[in-house]
């Protein structure tokens, strides 16, 4: 019987049955947490990248967002990360947005809790992203506002949001005048552009002078091109030779110098004191006997110099000796009056905001001559002279071109032809050579019911996003702040 239970014993030691449970039972608590792990670890990879997405958008719309403040900014990111989150996910714990004057930092961190992996006492898992974006600011760059001042502009509050619009582009790219990286040019054109332009650039002008005055365009094909004005060929240079041009000092005194000559030609030949043109003559006593039959040009000053620098149309205090050169006396004056004078490119943006502030509407609407104006102040050749070298790949040179309404006042084109359709042609080839210059091209067509031009607005821009097409004041707002974040270049991640 002892026997028996012995090998009863030995045969139960030597069985192997039930081994493989009882070796499931003891490997089953290490298997449940190995795969405890990689459950709550898959959750917490999921959370994160979320979380990431959300981050690194908010740190782009906080960088791209140049009109605001940094409380701004920091409002614009929080928006947009929570916008940003899958439905239903609950958001981290916390989100922080540190914005510097280079640059946008969003931190977002939770505790994602764990399910299988708690049975071992681990509750959770601390998940922690960061996006850093950089923030946008344009480089060197240039910018010639090119601006609609027609009489129309004087309906529904156009033109004042139209100057709100720039000023907001001007204190948004500049940051409020800290970043001096970017220069602005205004060209307010209507009827004529009123622009101060050396001398012997304008038809009758001597060597060595500054005029100030109103012009419509050159002669054809140079109102389509950004060249300099050559001496003796008057085709080539402002001031139109149908139109009688008085020039006049600040005191309002003179016309023909006395000893100015009469003759043919449309260049007004020099005389002592003064020059006279096509049926202009000398005499200069103010007895209203001069020989003024469709006088082609005539100048004077009282010291009988003739042409001396140092006026600004936009002082009171203008030197007696400077002189200023009308088509149309009364009317050019108007453009003064209205502070309606080309101003070259500048970094002096008080100056530039105050200007915008105090100009005013008048008169038609001259399209080409405005935009030949907008082309050669970002052009490095004279007249204008303040802008970087052309294609120098360091400078953006850039042309901001509105208008609301179709061309009124003819232009010049082929074989001498004067007409107000030749205003189109003119602006589809300046578009064309201002873009073939590297020069980006931007259009908003405001307030514009005529399909026609608002087609040529479209293709005259460098591109379809730079084009716009604003029917209202509050879509110009809308316009200006795209074409700001336009300016102000990609943003990008740093982290």
């Amino acid at each position: 019987m002892l026997r028996s239970a012995i090998s009863r014993v030995c045969r139960y030691g030597r069985s192997d049955l039930g081994n493989v449970g009882i070796m499931f039972a003891l490997s089953a608590v290490p298997l449940l947490g190995a795969v405890g792990v990689a459950v709550d670890y898959l959750w917490a990879t999921k959370t994160r990248s979320e979380l990431q997405v959300a981050a690194d958008a908010a740190a782009l719309a906080a960088a791209q967002a140049i009109e605001a403040d940094k409380k701004a900014r920091r409002k614009t990111g929080k928006k947009i990360f929570y916008a940003n989150l899958p439905q239903g996910h609950d958001g981290p714990q916390t989100v922080k947005i540190k914005v510097t004057d280079e640059k946008v930092t969003v931190t977002a961190k939770t505790d994602q809790q764990t399910s299988l992996m708690g049975l071992f006492g681990i509750k959770d898992i601390k998940v922690k992203v960061r996006s850093i974006a950089a923030l946008a600011k344009p480089g060197k760059m240039e910018v010639s506002m090119v601006l609609d001042y027609s009489g129309s502009m004087n309906r529904n509050g156009k033109y004042q949001a139209m100057r709100s619009a720039a000023i907001d582009l001007i204190e948004n790219l500049t940051e409020d005048g800290a970043n001096n990286t970017v220069k602005f040019a205004l060209v307010p054109f209507s009827q004529h552009v009123f622009a101060t332009l050396p001398s012997e650039h304008v038809i009758g002008g001597p060597i060595g002078g500054v005029w100030t005055g109103c012009t419509k365009d050159r002669r054809w094909p140079h109102n389509t091109r950004n060249t300099t004005p050559l001496f003796g060929n008057d085709f080539t240079k402002w001031g139109d030779p149908t139109l009688s041009t008085t020039w006049t000092n600040a005191h309002g005194d003179g016309y023909a110098g006395s000893g100015g000559g009469a003759g043919s030609s449309p260049t007004c030949n020099a005389g002592t004191g003064g020059y006279g043109g096509s049926g202009g003559g000398g005499d200069d006593d103010d007895d209203d006997d001069d020989d003024s039959s469709a006088p082609l040009c005539s100048y004077n000053n009282t010291s009988g110099g003739g042409w001396t620098n140092g006026i600004d149309p936009l002082s009171t205090d203008i030197d007696p000796n400077g002189w200023i050169g009308w088509g149309d006396k009364e009317e050019c004056k108007a453009y003064v009056d209205r502070n309606l004078v080309t101003r070259p490119l500048s970094d002096d943006y008080p100056g530039i905001i105050a200007q915008l502030n105090a100009m005013r509407p008048y008169n038609l609407t001259h399209i080409s001559v405005g935009l030949a104006f907008g082309y050669h102040t970002v052009s490095s050749n004279a007249p204008f002279t303040q802008a970087a070298p052309d294609n120098n790949g360091e400078t953006q040179k850039v042309i901001v071109l509105l208008t609301d309404g179709e061309p009124t006042v003819a232009a010049w084109g082929p074989n001498n032809r004067h007409r107000t359709s030749q205003v189109n042609d003119n602006v589809e080839t300046l578009c064309s050579n201002i873009k073939a210059d590297n020069i980006l091209m931007i259009t908003v067509a405001f307030d514009l019911d005529d399909g026609a031009t608002k087609d040529r607005l479209r293709n005259c821009a460098s591109g379809a996003k730079y084009f716009f097409d604003a029917s209202g004041n509050t879509q110009l707002s809308n316009a200006f702040e795209e074409i700001t974040k336009q300016l102000a270049g990609p943003v990008r991640l740093l982290k």
